[in-house]
């Protein structure tokens, strides 16, 4: 019997509230949870060592020993950008005042691969310094009224979809090895139909796909004081979102929980996620096994190449 592939990604993962990432990542090891975590290293422009390229704090020292902890483990680490808002400008190491936030910004295909080349790879350099090899773009959102604005503009040109330049430009920096994975994940919106997890670019070994959730609205995992275990997985594993897909032979299922609102400090969003983890491994351990987005994406564009 084949068995449905899990991937659990945690966004918004940071260094606050201290001390935290910890528990998480303890867990996650004991219960073999395999997905992505997320590094933003000046989130909503904060002016931290960090994102300063400064020597980081000891708080931030910890969070970064944590994410290289939880990767050799079997996550991948995901940029959700710079910023999670404005584009970081890394002349002035400071986040931009105006324009569209960096979501946005990647469905633009007034952009220039070079343009965007540029922007990523900083990230990716960026990180690298401390010793971080990030393996893919979670897409962050936005609904400020410079997004609402640069949304409308794309809706009105008929843009749905990233930029191809902005895929392009992803697929360059695997060539020179910048994404330590042969296969990157962008992740950018929930899967339907007309839009699941795919292979969006490639070239011999390497490939970018489209990471798409399956639930990517339906976070109750504490996602705005929301938090229901048996929406994903009842006490019992005979209902809920996971045992459905797995019953119907799914061959993935990639879902996400918020940092801020599943942190151990967060005592309803903490329990919640760790029921789910826990009922999915006793109740459905021979029928699932977890796996990283970069994993998956090998997979399906193993199986391209062979039916290409």
């Amino acid at each position: 019997m084949s068995k449905t592939t899990l991937s659990l990604f945690i966004d918004d993962t940071h260094f606050v509230p201290h001390g935290q990432f910890r528990a998480v990542v303890d867990f996650c090891l004991a219960q073999g949870v395999c997905g992505k975590v997320s590094l933003i290293a000046g989130l909503g422009g904060e002016p931290t060592k960090l994102a300063m390229g400064q020597a980081p704090s000891p708080e931030e020292w910890e969070f970064l020993d944590q994410l290289k902890r939880i990767a050799a483990g079997g996550m991948d680490i995901h940029m959700e950008m710079m910023t999670h808002a404005k584009l970081w400008d890394f002349g002035e190491q400071k986040m931009r005042s105006s324009g569209p936030c960096e979501g946005a910004w990647l469905y633009d295909p007034a952009v220039s691969q070079a343009e965007y080349q540029a922007y990523i790879g900083a990230i990716l350099d960026h990180a690298a310094r401390y010793g971080i090899t990030i393996n893919g773009i979670s897409v962050p959102g936005c609904i400020c009224d410079d997004c609402r604005k640069m949304w409308e503009v794309l809706a009105q040109r008929g843009q749905s979809q990233l930029s191809d330049t902005a895929i392009a430009a992803v697929l360059a920096l695997a060539t020179q090895g910048k994404w330590g994975v042969p296969a990157v994940a962008i992740y950018s919106d929930e899967a339907d139909a007309e839009n699941p997890t795919r292979v969006i670019a490639r070239q011999d070994d390497l490939c970018v796909f489209d990471a798409r959730l399956n639930l990517s609205v339906q976070d109750l995992i504490g996602f705005d004081g929301k938090h229901d275990s048996d929406y994903y997985i009842s006490a019992d594993g005979t209902c809920g979102k996971i045992p459905e897909l797995v019953n119907a032979g799914a061959p993935h299922f990639l879902f996400c929980a918020h940092w801020f609102d599943m942190n151990p400090t967060k005592p309803a969003g903490w329990h919640a996620f760790q029921d789910i983890i826990l009922r999915i491994n006793s109740l459905l351990g021979d029928r699932i096994e977890w796996a990283r987005p970069s994993d998956i994406g090998a997979r399906l564009h193993a199986a391209s190449r062979r039916t290409a």
